[in-house]
């Protein structure tokens, strides 16, 4: 079997970053105002977002979408900072959707378990 070049391992690396990068941009880009973002993670924290199948892990001050789900695992917690400002602190074993703002004021949230 024919070993690869050091510089193409090196250029396909690369391109493999750069796909992820660019994955994480056009992520946080999809929506015109988001409604949540992870400020404290601990343990297992998953987001999948709106029409999404698969679970990621969540990333610290990454804004997230009307629609996104975001659950912490056992032994796990989270804090989430709302766009208007309020901090919701998630527990083990809870999952809630974001529903965006219903005025400039309240926001919505969905608890689907916690």
């Amino acid at each position: 079997m024919k070993r690869l070049n050091p510089y193409v391992l090196g250029l396909l690396a690369c391109a493999a970053i750069a796909t992820m990068l660019c994955t994480g941009i056009a992520r946080a880009a999809t929506c015109e105002k988001w409604a949540g973002k992870v400020v404290s993670a601990q343990g297992v924290v998953e987001v999948k977002g709106a029409g999404q199948a698969l679970w990621e892990p969540a990333k610290l001050n990454e804004t997230y979408c009307p629609g996104d789900t975001i659950r912490t695992d056992k032994k796990s917690r989270a804090d989430i900072a709302l766009y208007n400002h309020p901090v919701l602190r998630l527990d083990q074993n809870s999952t809630i959707t974001l529903g965006g703002m219903k005025d400039e004021r309240t926001s919505i949230v969905d608890m689907l378990s916690g």
